[in-house]
Order: structure tokens, then C-alpha cells, then sequence
């Protein structure tokens, strides 16, 4: 296989050679087999590739105007999952910013993916929290998602929020009453019907919400 910054500017005659090796059919004629070959290379292989090298061509020109990055947060009190502009630059201070505090945590979120929060948002009065498929712990506050290992720079996420999504939850602790029921007897006694016995905990999920 040939690498090429262009591939428009290498040698049809190479080309020729390389695609009669790879896609030519036994006992066809030489030449014959070449030039269809050659028409097949160019056709599958050397105009995709060029459309993929001015795609790239044309990302940097736009980066270069000054795009900057892209970082999805999540809220854990509010379920919301939005996607947010950063400046670009090798600087926490924007996901400080984002997260509300000048303590972070880092936890990766798949190889190409880490997530920032705030290291001290499991605390007293916790009153909503979100599970993470990657982690055993529960995750509070606000959560924002960045391309890259952790480290300077970070860049824009390569998935799509709604697959970022997926692999969270949002949770919320909620009390349901307990009423007595018509053959519930207390020790002191019959207790009426529909009276309030009690409260019972448990913890309600729902998956982020995704904001436009």
C-alpha cells in the first residue's frame, strides 16, 4: 500500500502497476487488465481519499479561523445534558469554570474520553447524584465531558451526546407514604384504614435530558 499527502500528483504508471498487481483477474489481458484496474483504483480508492485530504484541509482552515471546543455537561440536579463552547487553549480554567469549583477529579471515560467533576460534591444534603457505567462510585454536581486522556490539551468530544448519554443515569432519592391497609392491627389496637403508617425510601433514575 502507497501513502500520499496528494495522491492526484503520484504517477499514473505507478498506479498502473500497483493496480494490476492488487485487482487484476488471471489469464487477462495485460494491458486491458491494467487500464480497468487503474480506473478501478481511482474510483475506490484515490478519489476518496482526496475528498478525506481536502475534508482535513478544510477543518484546519476553519480551526484556524478560530472555532473553539465543544465539551457536553451534565447537571445532576437538573438531569439536563448540554453541549457547551470552550476557548480553545491548554487551560482548565474553562472546566473549572464549568464545574463550579477550583477542585477537580478526573475519571476516564473511555479511552479517548475523560470527565471532570467536582471532588468535593459528594457531601452532606446530597439531594441527587448520577451513576456512570465506568464507575463504581456515585457522581454528584455538575459533569463535563472532553476529548482527550486527562491531560493538556483537551479537545472536543468525538461521539455524539446521545451516545454520551447512554452510559448515564440521574438519580434522585424519594420518599412514597405508607398507608395501613384495611387488616392492619397494631399491639394498641385496630388502626383506621387510609391512615398514614410511614415513608418509604428509594431511589428514582431517569436518563439525562438532552438540551438542543
Amino acid at each position: 500500500m502507497f501513502v500520499s499527502s496528494d495522491i492526484r500528483q503520484l504517477n499514473p504508471y505507478k498506479l498502473i502497476k500497483l493496480a494490476h498487481k492488487t485487482f487484476a483477474q488471471p489469464g487477462e489481458n495485460h494491458h486491458i487488465a491494467a487500464w480497468r484496474c487503474y480506473a478501478g483504483l481511482v474510483t475506490q480508492v484515490a478519489e476518496p481519499l482526496c475528498h478525506a485530504l481536502e475534508g482535513r484541509d478544510r477543518f484546519k482552515e476553519i480551526e484556524g479561523q478560530g472555532m473553539n471546543n465543544i465539551a457536553y455537561v451534565l447537571d445532576s440536579e437538573t438531569t439536563l445534558f448540554r453541549a457547551v463552547e470552550l476557548q480553545i487553549g491548554i487551560s482548565f480554567s474553562p472546566i473549572y469554570d464549568l464545574v463550579g469549583s477550583p477542585l477537580i477529579e478526573m475519571i476516564r471515560f473511555d479511552d479517548m474520553h475523560s470527565l471532570f467533576l467536582d471532588e468535593e460534591a459528594l457531601r452532606d444534603g446530597l439531594t441527587a447524584f448520577t451513576r456512570f457505567d465506568g464507575c463504581l462510585k456515585p457522581l454528584a454536581g455538575k459533569i463535563v465531558l472532553v476529548g482527550g486522556d486527562g491531560r493538556e490539551p483537551y479537545h472536543s468530544p468525538l461521539i455524539s451526546i446521545a451516545d454520551a448519554a447512554a452510559r448515564f443515569q440521574c438519580c434522585r432519592p424519594v420518599l412514597d407514604p405508607v398507608f395501613v391497609e384495611p387488616d392492619d392491627v397494631m399491639s394498641k389496637g385496630l388502626i383506621f384504614p387510609g391512615a398514614l403508617k410511614g415513608l418509604q425510601f428509594r431511589i428514582d433514575s431517569c436518563p439525562p435530558m438532552l438540551v438542543a
